[in-house]
């Protein structure tokens, strides 16, 4: 057991003495023992006070992370030994392992993997997030061993398969950051690992857009790789997927995150489309970021920015249910770029979303005149005759 044997070589001096002197007359001070050693019996029944079982000091809480930041593998370990040995209940228990467990998962990930094993899975899902978390670190530091610990875990029974819908099968999740990190260092591997799967298998492996990123970029080779494994339609959308949510805080970013790489015409499409609705989706749409939009779009794609920019205000509109507000501005840039399809791409998007959204939509447009421009241009809609009138 490798825990057991890193335990043995821990200092005399105890696990994280050393951090203790610069604590004095703080807020952690109170949660050392004279050793230097932190109380963990004393954190557990502060947490115990709190309703989240969480120490809510924020100057507390933050120190108590620092200390733990400056731990070696040894000390976390044995903390986490001292931890276990403590009878707390199992809500608190399991909170300072992972608390500990998460940062060794940083330090030594195999061993991360390991002293997980020992904590029964909780409701919350955090057990099965800081699994995939010091997975996603193996196989970044070593993919060997990270094939290795995945296919011992499978022998396990420890992801066992979703009969009805095995594209949802918690493998895919590991699968796919192991493939990702091969696709760098084995390509020959990654491509047997993703052939063994079934095609629902790997549309599942390929959902999760984040799970394909190594160090914050998709790995050399992943296009080609996509369209070798998946049908056209399918290989674009997982493309447009994966690059459009990539540094989608700005354009400029999203622009030169994208430059040199090798799209087909289709592919280089739906990734601006993708990355259009990050860009919105994942900000203030405000007038200004709205029209920054639009004008990126239509140096991109200049035949569907209108569209793009009528769908971007429909779905703002319904999630904030503030149709008013997005008419009103999608008959603004109709007008001012002369663009009828912003203004008629609202009504046929907002109206689209079920058979009594216009009935839902019109009372909230507020005064008549916006209900009559609405009304005239769906009524315009069902006989392919659009007619805006922004005047």
């Amino acid at each position: 057991n490798r825990i057991a044997e890193t335990k043995k070589i821990i200092t005399a001096n105890g696990p994280d003495s050393r951090n203790a002197s610069t604590e004095k007359n703080t807020p952690l001070a109170q949660f050392r023992l004279a050793d230097g050693n932190l109380d963990w019996k004393s954190i557990a029944e502060t947490m115990l006070q709190e309703n989240n079982y969480s120490m809510t000091d924020t100057k507390t809480m933050m120190q108590l992370q620092a200390a733990v930041m400056k731990m070696s593998v040894e000390e976390l370990i044995e903390n986490l030994s001292l931890i276990r040995s403590l009878d707390l209940p199992a809500a608190v228990g399991t909170r300072l392992q992972t608390f500990i467990i998460e940062r060794l998962s940083k330090k030594n990930p195999a061993l991360a993997l390991e002293a997980l094993s020992e904590i029964k899975e909780g409701q919350d899902g955090s057990h099965h997030w800081l699994r995939r978390h010091a997975f996603d670190e193996l196989a970044k530091k070593d993919p060997s061993a990270a094939e290795k610990w995945l296919e011992a875990e499978i022998a396990k029974g420890s992801f066992p398969a979703k009969a009805l819908d095995p594209g949802k099968n918690p493998v895919l999740e590991f699968e796919s950051r192991l493939i990702a990190n091969l696709l760098t260092s084995d390509p020959a591997k990654a491509r047997a690992r993703l052939s063994a799967l079934s095609e629902i298998e790997r549309e599942g492996a390929f959902k999760d857009r984040y799970s394909w990123r190594v160090k914050g970029k998709l790995p050399k080779g992943y296009n080609a790789f996509i369209r070798e494994n998946f049908p056209e339609d399918k290989a674009i959308a997982n493309i447009a997927n994966a690059y459009g949510s990539i540094n989608h805080d700005t354009l400029e970013s999203l622009d030169k995150s994208l430059e040199g790489v090798d799209f087909t015409p289709k592919e280089k499409a739906a990734v601006i489309r993708s990355g259009f609705e990050n860009f919105l989706n994942y900000g203030p749409q405000t007038q200004n970021r709205l029209e920054e939009a639009y004008q990126w779009a239509k140096t991109k794609v200049p035949e569907e920015a209108s569209g793009m920019t009528a769908k971007a205000l429909a779905q703002k509109a319904f999630q904030t249910s503030n149709y008013k507000e997005s008419f009103q501005t999608a008959l603004a840039m109709a007008e001012e770029h002369t663009s009828p399809e912003i203004a008629v791409g609202f009504v046929q998007a907002s109206s689209s979303r079920g058979d009594n959204a216009i009935s839902n939509i019109l009372p909230m447009l507020g005064d008549q005149e916006l209900k009559d421009k609405f009304q005239a241009i769906y009524d315009s809609l069902q006989t392919d005759e659009p007619d805006v009138d922004s005047e």
